[in-house]
């Protein structure tokens, strides 16, 4: 027992000394080899029409602040949402619970008055919005990214999220809101704020597999990226270096981080509020300056949380080019996949009690998942062929035959 120890903690210790020098080519990427795909591909907008689909990280206020937002500002917003807390945007699709192989999923969860609204039928025909059709949908995925990618099947599950809207209206676009993952150590958010970082490109690669597919079906609809994660990344690092932010940074990392976060996770009002005026600048494509702000949320502060959403959004769009799914797969085998696994290792694994138990499952892990998303084939979820592409993805309900379908492994 005690060599196989030993074993482990070796090969442990010369990946961690790998990983290290990863870190360092990580930081001299070439320019240009992934490049993020925000743009403002339209003009801005005088009005939205937005349904939110997510879990615990977009539900109340954050919608409420998002209207509030942009009803001050001149340009109305009306919405609904699908809340399903805890969920992935498979159990949004198909439901909760083992098996499920229908759509029942898209009746589940609040709503923002009640339960039970049928979303497939919402989109296509809305019923309480007092409009005709949805114009944006923000829709979330669970915040373990890599795990959600093959586990929950999010590119599918997306893709026909996106379809239901688009089957009520044509010129309508779905935003990717990057949630976040988990906090490792509020008293030093340096780590974390590196992982949002990377884990942008990331999340970025998911919208480029869907674009590729729309764009080679002639369809002028798109996904975009709506990165909250790495805005609220770049608020944490601002707030807690150096001189810090008058009126959020607080006297220690520790309470400044408390300011933003209820707990590991979840945010507080002042970081909710942030959120939404990065959302508004993103669907909106409108400055979010002169908002209206929560009466807990004094003028200096939302004054100086809306400039820097505006100009983390703005920075964002002035590079406009889209990574190919190639740059996708090289970054995401070769360089995220130790990045997301070395991170979910120290946060959750090593807290589960035995450290080497720990490093076991990452080396298995960083293994099996680098080969997983180098292959060419349907295995990996940032794969196109063009042959057969269109029987890739899921059908609309009411239809029942897929000729493709990709295993969907349950390792943990």
């Amino acid at each position: 027992m005690k060599t196989a120890r030993h074993g482990v903690l070796v090969l442990a210790m010369a990946a961690s000394a790998a990983e290290a020098c990863r870190a360092d080519d990580r930081a001299s990427l070439p320019k240009g080899e992934l490049e993020p795909i925000l743009g403002f591909p339209l003009a801005a907008r005088e009005e939205a029409r937005v349904f939110v689909s997510g879990h615990s990280l977009t539900d109340h206020p954050f919608p409420d602040y998002l209207a509030m937002i942009a009803d001050s500002l001149g340009t109305p917003a009306v919405w609904n949402q699908q809340n399903l807390f805890g969920s992935s945007i498979r159990e949004r699709v198909r439901g909760r619970g083992a098996g499920e192989t229908g759509w029942a999923g898209y009746s589940q969860g609040e709503n923002r008055n009640g339960a039970g609204l049928n979303v497939i039928d919402e989109l296509r025909q809305p019923k309480t919005i007092g409009s005709d059709r949805y114009d944006a949908l923000i829709i979330t995925e669970q915040h373990t990214l890599l795990g959600s990618l093959i586990w929950n099947d999010t590119v599918r599950y997306l893709r026909h999220f996106h379809d239901r809207l688009i089957d009520g209206n044509p010129e309508a676009t779905s935003y990717l809101y990057h949630s976040w993952i988990s906090l490792n150590d509020k008293d030093d958010p340096t780590r974390w704020i590196a992982y949002e970082r990377e884990a942008y490109w990331a999340w970025q690669c998911v919208a480029v597999r869907i674009n590729q597919s729309l764009a080679a079906e002639g369809r002028t609809d798109r996904v975009l990226p709506l990165p909250a994660a790495a805005s609220l990344a770049a608020l944490v690092e601002r707030a807690t270096r150096g001189a810090g932010l008058p009126g959020i940074s607080g006297s220690s990392v520790r309470q400044t981080m408390d300011r933003l976060f209820r707990d590991d996770v979840h945010l507080t009002s002042l970081g909710t509020y942030y959120t939404a005026l990065v959302s508004y600048a993103t669907v909106y494509r409108r400055s979010p300056l002169g908002a209206w702000a929560p009466s807990d949320i004094e003028e200096a502060q939302a004054a100086l949380l809306q400039q820097m959403a505006w100009t983390f959004v703005t920075e964002s769009a002035g590079e406009k080019s889209a990574a190919s799914l190639e740059a996708c797969r090289a970054f995401v085998s070769e360089t995220f996949v130790y990045t997301y696994w070395s991170y979910v290792r120290d946060t959750y694994w090593r807290q589960e009690g035995s450290v080497v138990r720990a490093y076991a499952k990452w080396l298995q892990h960083l293994s099996r998942w680098r080969y997983r998303f180098s292959r060419g084939d349907y295995d990996n979820p940032l794969t196109y062929n063009a042959a057969h592409d269109r029987a890739y993805w899921y059908p609309p309900p009411g239809r029942e035959a897929i000729a493709v379908t990709r295993p969907v492994s349950q390792e943990r």
